[in-house]
């Protein structure tokens, strides 16, 4: 992580832009990384983006708080509904980012303008048994059957459950197993994990379970009892006009920072979209937000433009750093002149210990090996790392060294550990 903090302080000064342009391959998650504490909305061209930055970010974010908030695997007004599996996970997005204190949240941007269901209706529908509660089996299987779940002889999928005298079994989606719920005289008296491929029940227990909905239309007879006995497909092409109010993911955000990647793209794609609605004679203010809705509340976003990947990445000049092959005379001579020359200079090293070793070889050359925490103290002197960075690199315009072990003890003995360390190590920058 050393390395995105230098690169980080690069980044500060985009931090206040509402347009930013040409952020390319990494740069663009340390950028993201300046918001880590905020709440923040990325909002993308399609399903595969949302499904690559989100991979990006979680190599640098907890991968808590990195969501995606699916788009839907459907046309709208198709005649058909959208796949459990998807809905399963945007319910479970919704539920968690409405009370969330930072998150990053990946969408596609049908996904964003696409009115949803108001978050009083979500807040109000989950369903948490605890062992010694009340809860009559029956009544636990018709909330069940509101949230959109559908009783099966046995579970094998979210989005099932099954009832077999005092016992049931359901999966929530986001959940890895199964649950197995026992109840007694009307009170819950355990509540266990199941493993899917035997059918048992293990041995650990939980104190409590809480079952989101799996749809997004769910218990018609309370929330739109007018719409209750229509089919479900057609439930669909009246989404979400079956509801009182209109609401959008702002609505769950509140206030949170909005980002649209690659901005020219997005508005195409929804004008795009538009017009195809219009031509199976819908109006589109009926599924979608118009362009500038996020005004309306406030929010101004960030307009990043098309950003590049590694082809075209840095154009600044990089040159080598030489090898000493272990002559710690040679090396000191090195770091002194480039001392003198204002650069700053970063050691990586694979472990601790060798950073320590190196740290009393440097005194014996009046050199003072500093650690990561003096870096922005912005004097230029000679710091140490643990970092898999194998060979160092020299950036003129940045007055910036790093110089790795390949550099310090010569390339033959770290190639007689290669088997050892491989995980560990990396040939070229890029690859870090």
């Amino acid at each position: 992580m050393f390395l995105n903090e230098i690169i980080t302080s690069k980044l500060d000064s985009l931090k206040k832009q509402k347009f930013v342009n040409d952020l390319f391959g990494d740069s663009l998650f340390y950028y993201f990384d300046l918001f880590k504490k905020n709440k923040n909305i990325i909002v993308v061209k399609d399903e595969q983006s949302a499904q690559e930055i989100s991979y990006q970010l979680k190599e640098i974010q907890n991968k808590e708080d990195v969501y995606i908030f699916h788009e839907w695997d459907k046309l709208f007004y198709d005649g058909t509904i959208p796949s459990s599996d998807i809905e399963g996970k945007r319910i479970r997005t919704l539920f968690h980012i409405n009370s969330c204190k930072s998150f990053f949240l990946i969408i596609p941007c049908r996904a964003f303008y696409q009115k949803i269901l108001p978050p009083d209706v979500l807040k109000g529908s989950s369903i948490t048994l605890a062992i010694k509660s009340l809860a009559p089996i029956n009544v636990i299987g018709k909330k069940l059957t509101d949230l959109g779940f559908e009783r099966e002889d046995r579970v094998e999928e979210p989005g099932k459950y099954s009832l077999r005298g005092e016992v049931i079994d359901v999966w929530p989606y986001g959940h890895k197993t199964p649950y197995r719920i026992n109840t007694g005289f009307d009170e819950i008296e355990t509540i266990r994990r199941i493993d899917p491929d035997t059918n048992h029940s293990r041995t650990d227990e939980i104190e409590s379970l809480t079952i989101l909905p799996c749809r997004e239309i769910f218990a018609l007879a309370k929330n739109a009892p007018e719409y209750k006995d229509l089919p479900i497909e057609d439930l669909y092409d009246l989404y979400p006009n079956i509801y009182p109010s209109q609401s959008s993911i702002l609505d769950y955000t509140g206030d949170a920072n909005l980002f649209f990647l690659e901005r020219d793209i997005i508005f195409e794609k929804i004008k795009a979209l538009k017009e195809e609605l219009e031509n199976y004679k819908q109006h589109p203010d009926n599924i979608l937000f118009d362009d500038h809705f996020y005004k309306n509340k406030d929010i101004e976003p960030v307009l990043i433009s098309e950003f590049r990947d590694y082809g075209e990445q840095y154009r600044a000049p990089v040159k080598s750093v030489p090898s000493f092959n272990r002559d710690f005379s040679a090396l000191g001579e090195y770091l002194v002149s480039r001392l003198t020359s204002k650069n700053t200079i970063i050691i990586s090293f694979e472990n601790k210990a060798k950073l320590i070793r190196f740290k009393e070889i440097l005194k014996e050359y009046s050199i003072d090996l500093k650690g990561r925490e003096s870096y922005f103290t912005g004097k230029k002197e000679v710091f140490g790392i643990v970092s898999p960075l194998r060979k160092g690199f020299y950036l003129p315009e940045e007055d910036l060294i790093f110089i790795g072990e390949d550099n310090i003890w010569g390339k033959s003995l770290i190639r007689k550990k290669v088997k050892r360390v491989r995980k560990k190590l990396f040939d070229i920058f890029s690859e870090l």
